[in-house]
């Protein structure tokens, strides 16, 4: 969590003017708001509380594979299930939210995710199926880590 909030902060070093709008935990000056990733009506309730779509919209969502949960390192399987399950093939949580986007994200807007180590080639695929163009971001091991989709 620690690292989230570090990535968070960041990102708001450099989005001075930014309004952000946090769904999954808690900063003291960072207002959160409850909302399901996976359910279309809190994507319009979203919409409707705000009056405008957003910007950008950054993703680190659950992306395990569900049949590998139980084998994850010790540390992590003290995470709660629902902060590693992405569904049978790890990709439930991307192929949704990227599905939804279109509701509160501009039609200019980008969307980022962090990625698991193996799924630069399935994200990218569900991202170009809606019309996303997309680069992705190595992480000091290598690995592609991050990915960026814009619609033009």
């Amino acid at each position: 969590e620690s690292i989230g909030k570090l990535s968070v902060i960041t990102l708001l070093r450099y989005l001075r003017a930014a309004h952000v709008f946090f769904l999954d935990f808690e900063l003291p000056f960072i207002r959160k708001e409850l909302a399901d990733a996976l359910d279309e009506d809190d994507y319009y309730a979203l919409l409707e509380q705000h009056k405008e779509k957003f910007d950008v919209i950054v993703c680190n969502p659950p992306y395990i594979r569900e049949g590998d949960i139980d084998f994850l390192q010790q540390q992590i399987q003290y995470e709660p299930r629902t902060a590693l399950d992405g569904g049978e093939d790890g990709l439930l949580y991307y192929r949704r939210i990227t599905e939804l986007s279109d509701i509160i994200l501009k039609d200019s807007g980008v969307l980022l995710y962090e990625l698991g180590y193996d799924q630069a080639g399935d994200v990218s695929a569900i991202m170009r199926e809606k019309g996303f163009q997309i680069a992705t971001v190595k992480d000091l091991n290598g690995i592609e880590r991050v990915i960026l989709g814009k619609k033009y």
